[in-house]
């Protein structure tokens, strides 16, 4: 089991962020530390090398209307026979750039 904060931990927490992290400058030092620790706690660290060099085949499944947005179940194959499932979200109406969830 992972470590968790409880939701009054995460609120006080954010805050010192917040108060931490004024400037562009900051928060990509701050981005940073949560990659390299999102990627040793998923244990991605541990994939040898030459794992990380093939090529990703996409397998997009069903796709759900909701209001304003649709969901997109997929998988992508990281190796033969491997995947990792998720869904997309996205928005109905698209102008310039936008962010995506997966």
């Amino acid at each position: 089991m992972g470590d968790y904060l409880t939701e009054q931990e995460a609120v006080q927490k954010l805050k010192e962020y917040a108060s931490a992290y004024s400037n562009a400058t900051e928060w990509k030092k701050r981005t940073k530390v949560i990659r390299e620790n999102i990627i040793k706690g998923a244990e991605l660290d541990q994939i040898p090398e030459e794992d990380w060099n093939y090529p990703i085949n996409v397998v997009q499944g069903m796709q759900h209307s909701m209001d304003g947005y649709t969901v997109k179940n997929i998988a992508l194959e990281v190796k033969p026979g491997h995947f990792i499932t998720g869904n997309l979200y996205k928005p109905c109406t698209i102008s310039g750039k936008i962010p995506a969830v997966l």
